[in-house]
């Protein structure tokens, strides 16, 4: 019954068009004191949305506006996008060093948080409230208004859509971000992304959940000895050979990872270069970029 409501609930997850959103985006960036800094509260915590949370049914959803939510959203993630880089980096310090099993498990943390971040940049963000579980979308479909109404210069209202969830494990997080690539428009990303569609949405998590849980098991032969490997979690173009990852490569995670700090990377920058607002935030994450800590990162996606 749960995972019906879920199913659901996915599907009025709005499709986005990147461009119509970049242009919105521009009114509502947040003022950030210093690059890096970690937003002041979550986004449970902004104000208003525990009454917004109250009036959203369990089926169905609500609509409203809450002022300075967009903004904490794509603060969110900013600091996510962060987050993810600096797990990037220290998966790449395990590889380096022959601990390629539990680099996976990084490789992994990193990649849903950037796929959080992603989210976030779209204008996703789930959050829980009063120990209920709601997804907010600050950027869904304005209302279809109808010919008589277009015909006296109505225009279409634009408001936050609130849709309560059940209790969001990781793989819902993938299931969404699936419904997002299905059904949007985002021009700047590659088309072979699209090939993370076709995954079954708990596979993105089976290395990690394989080290985590699997009390019989572990990856690589590493437990007690280095496993230097130098063509681990490198391909000649992630890009061009995104077809041939699937969660049965011996380093999925990492390249999982690296395909979605890529794409985040790609929607941040494309604001970045017109806001100067947040262009140093941009350039920290450019300036990470410099240290030797992400140079399979850099050769994987052919910087």
């Amino acid at each position: 019954m749960i995972h019906m409501n879920f199913e659901k609930q996915l599907k009025r997850i709005d499709h986005r068009n990147w461009k119509t959103i970049r242009a919105e985006w521009f009114q509502y960036l947040p003022n950030i004191q210093a690059p890096g800094q970690h937003p002041d509260h979550e986004i449970a915590q902004t104000v208003g949305l525990d009454d917004v949370v109250a009036r959203t049914p369990e089926t169905g959803e609500y609509k409203t506006e809450l002022i300075g939510l967009r903004a904490a959203i794509f603060h969110e993630g900013i600091f996510l996008l962060h987050k993810a880089f600096h797990v990037s980096g220290s998966a790449e310090v395990h590889i380096n060093n022959g601990i390629l099993s539990w680099s996976l498990s990084s490789g992994y943390h990193s990649a849903f948080f950037a796929v959080k971040s992603i989210m976030c940049f779209l204008g996703i963000s789930t959050t829980e409230v009063n120990n209920k579980m709601i997804l907010i979308d600050v950027w869904p479909e304005p209302e279809k208004l109808s010919k008589s109404k277009v015909n006296k210069g109505f225009t279409p209202k634009r408001e936050m859509k609130f849709l309560s969830m059940p209790k969001l494990q990781h793989f819902h997080i993938w299931e969404i971000f699936q419904r997002i690539l299905r059904t949007s428009t985002i021009n700047i990303w590659p088309e072979t992304f699209r090939h993370l569609i076709a995954l079954n949405p708990k596979d993105f998590a089976l290395q990690r959940n394989t080290l985590h849980y699997k009390n019989n098991k572990w990856i690589h032969d590493d437990l007690y000895k280095s496993d230097l490997d130098p063509h681990f979690g490198i391909r000649t173009n992630l890009l061009d050979e995104i077809d041939d990852v699937d969660p049965l490569s011996d380093d999925f995670s990492i390249l999982l990872s690296h395909i979605l700090l890529n794409l985040a990377y790609i929607l941040l920058k494309d604001i970045a270069q017109d806001a100067p607002i947040i262009s140093s935030e941009f350039a920290l994450i450019e300036k990470s970029l410099d240290n030797d800590h992400h140079d399979l990162y850099k050769e994987t996606i052919s910087f």
